[in-house]
């Protein structure tokens, strides 16, 4: 592997036995492009249909196996405050992902595929991804930034190494 230059970690205790070995080439992240971003919405808005943007949207992770700690008590806060709360199963037809991210005026959810639809919406939506300090990927970032919309990241502290959040 060093001869390659890819990175490995070394194991104490020895040789390491293992039934298949896969070394992935990482590929360069690319951000989009604000170009991109327009063709995906071209291809999926209704313009005919676009009401006045106002829509508040919480994307939850509830049910996931990496759902925040205390998501539910989130949930029924958000909704209490006017939000329309999706879950994973509500986020199965991509014309209705691009309606309801169209007419959001702000977004908040914890870092996942949900975010995804950000390209949906319409500049200068605020969003508001919710990570952990020990593992975030620029991601959603880079697709707000393309989309021109107004990214925050609000951090919490966990002692999980994963993307959990909890």
């Amino acid at each position: 592997l060093r001869e390659l230059g890819l990175r490995f970690v070394e194991l104490p205790g020895g040789s390491w036995n293992v039934k298949s070995l896969v070394v992935l080439e990482r590929i360069a992240y690319n951000p989009a492009t604000i170009e991109e971003v327009e063709i995906l919405r071209s291809l999926v808005s209704d313009s005919g249909s676009r009401s006045v943007a106002g829509t508040r949207l919480y994307v939850s992770r509830v049910g996931s196996s990496r759902q925040l700690r205390n998501e539910e008590a989130l949930e029924q806060y958000l909704k209490n405050q006017n939000f329309r709360v999706l879950r994973a199963d509500d986020l199965g037809d991509v014309y209705f992902n691009a309606y309801l991210f169209d007419q959001a005026e702000l977004v908040i959810g914890p870092h996942g595929a949900g975010l995804a639809n950000l390209a949906f919406c319409r500049p200068d939506t605020v969003i508001l991804e919710i990570a952990s300090k020990n593992f975030w990927l620029p991601l959603f970032s880079a697709l707000a930034q393309a989309a021109k919309l107004k990214h925050h990241l609000v951090f919490l502290e966990t002692s999980d190494t994963g993307d959990s959040g909890d």
